[in-house]
């Protein structure tokens, strides 16, 4: 949809694809994921892993395919995402919790140990992602993708995951708070690939991120989230 009414405005695949990704991209692991440990607890986990999982994945996908004109090669997207140690780390942790793999002692500790940081040391990177932009650029992309990362898409994904799905109250929770997280800073690298909108999706990551410190915590509330 964000792809379709750039395109129709602007008649570029390119710069439509990464409005699309601007405006649709989450920041799940440094905002969502800190959130939703903090409002849920635990057991909102394996929901989020497996959305993470297939976020990237396939968003930058879809973003590649529509941006290139040439025939989406196969072979070397499957090869960017395993290598990509997010994914993996993730689809590591599902194949052992699948199989039901015994992890040894010593390393179950060196990981919970390398995992107690982590969400703080998110939050810094975050802040220093923030620091490192300046708020320019089109302030018409950087207004409307806002608009529709923070109030449009988590609207959208509530009816549909509660309404047309009838998902269960968590995973309706998880769903909306995941897509009501401000742009990730990848968008922008996406948008740096494809030397269109650079500065204004850079500058739609600081926006989105500032203005989900009001937005989120309104839809924490919505969702009945305490």
């Amino acid at each position: 949809l964000n792809y379709y009414l750039h395109n129709e405005y602007r008649q570029n695949r390119a710069a439509s694809a990464v409005f699309a990704l601007g405006a649709s991209y989450s920041n799940n692991i440094i905002v969502g994921l800190p959130v939703l440990l903090l409002a849920i607890g635990d057991k909102a986990l394996p929901i989020i892993f497996l959305i993470v999982t297939l976020h990237s994945a396939m968003l930058f996908g879809l973003t590649s395919a529509i941006a290139t004109s040439d025939a989406f090669n196969w072979r070397g997207f499957i090869k960017q995402n395993l290598s990509n140690p997010l994914i993996v780390g993730i689809l590591s942790g599902f194949l052992f919790n699948i199989l039901s793999l015994p992890i040894p002692e010593m390393a179950a500790n060196s990981l919970s140990l390398l995992g107690q940081p982590a969400i703080p040391l998110a939050l810094i990177a975050l802040g220093a992602s923030i620091a490192k932009y300046d708020i320019r650029g089109e302030r018409r992309f950087i207004a409307i993708a806002s608009l529709i990362k923070l109030i449009v898409l988590p609207t959208l994904v509530y009816f549909t995951a509660s309404q047309i799905f009838e998902l269960s109250q968590l995973v309706v929770q998880v769903l909306v708070i995941l897509s009501a997280c401000p742009a990730g800073v990848n968008a922008y690298i996406i948008a740096q690939t494809h030397k269109v909108h650079r500065k204004a999706v850079a500058s739609t990551v600081v926006v989105s991120t500032l203005a989900s410190a009001i937005t989120i915590p309104c839809w924490l509330l919505f969702m009945g989230i305490e």
